[in-house]
This record gives C-alpha cells, structure tokens and sequence, in this order.
C-alpha cells in the first residue's frame, strides 16, 4: 500500500535540526534520482521523469490515463512529499492544465471520446483562453474542431437535422 510507504517520508518538521535533516532528505532523493512507484505503471521511475498528482487532490482519472496514453508516468503523492520535493527541485512536473494543453496540441489524437468533455473540462479550469489551437471539441460528423479556428454551431436534434441540409454547415455542429 503506498500510503504506508509515503508514511516514512518526513513531513513538517518543527525543531530546527529536524528541517535541516528533512532537507537534506529530499534534496538527496533528487540529486540521487531514487526511484518512486508510479501509480500508473506499477514500477519504480526515477524522480525526475514522473508526473506528479497530489493525493490530497481529488483525481482525475480521465487525466491519468490520457498521461498514460502519451507514456508519461503518473505518480499520486501526499501533498507534504510532492510540496518538498518541488522545494528540492522547483522543475518538479507536476501535473496542471496548462501542461495537459501543451501534451494536447503534441498527442491530440490519443484522447478518446469518451474523454473529449472531461478533458476540456480540466483544460479551462484555470485558462480558458489557452485552448486555442487544441483539437478538442466533438462534432456531429465524428471529427474533432480545434478551439478558436471556426464557429461551431450548438444545436438540438432538430435545429441539427434542418442545418444539416446546409452543405456549408454539415460537420461544424457540435455533437
């Protein structure tokens, strides 16, 4: 079980010698490069090469899976551990929206449909404005539109059916 392996990490440490050893510990897994479990693999990575969820953090599985997809290896750690591990190595990848957008505008292709909502969802939780460029959005003819290229028409059933009489308009209804 990984939370009693985390367990044995140092947390907050109050008298002045224990922060000073807490320090040096994690400074010596990221110089050292030791090796953490990844949740999505199930194996050893070395620090520098994991993506990192905090575990206090509701998860995203969507997210996970589609870092699985593009062959990053996902890492879900107690905050205290990911928080003094980026202290020891502010280049820590941790995962955010902004570092989904850019794997998204590189490996656009591997997102599922399934996928396509609860993606976008994570992508404009802090910037919606950043999306422009992905291909992202579903449309009717089971293609995807990229976000700030065209207009998309947002319809029902039969608002759809009388546009896709429209050669112009077939293709860029969302689905």
């Amino acid at each position: 079980n990984l939370n009693y392996y985390y367990q044995l990490w140092p947390e907050q440490a109050e008298p002045q010698i224990w922060k000073c050893l807490q320090k040096a510990f994690y400074e010596n897994v990221i110089r050292e490069n030791r090796a953490l479990l990844s949740t999505t693999t199930e194996k050893w990575v070395a620090v520098e090469s994991g993506c990192y969820f905090m575990s206090s953090v509701t998860q995203n599985l969507v997210v996970q899976q589609y870092l699985e997809l593009c062959g990053k290896s996902v890492i879900i750690a107690p905050a205290h551990v990911i928080s003094n591990l980026q202290q020891a190595s502010p280049s820590l990848n941790l995962v955010s929206p902004s570092n989904i957008r850019s794997l998204l505008r590189l490996f656009p292709d591997l997102v599922r449909e399934i996928d396509l909502v609860p993606l976008i969802e994570y992508c404009i939780s802090d910037k919606i404005e950043d999306m422009k460029g992905i291909k992202l959005i579903p449309l009717s003819n089971n293609t995807r539109g990229v976000f700030g290229s065209n207009v998309f028409y947002i319809c029902k059933p039969v608002e759809y059916e009388l546009l896709s009489i429209c050669e112009k308009v077939n293709g860029e209804l969302v689905d």
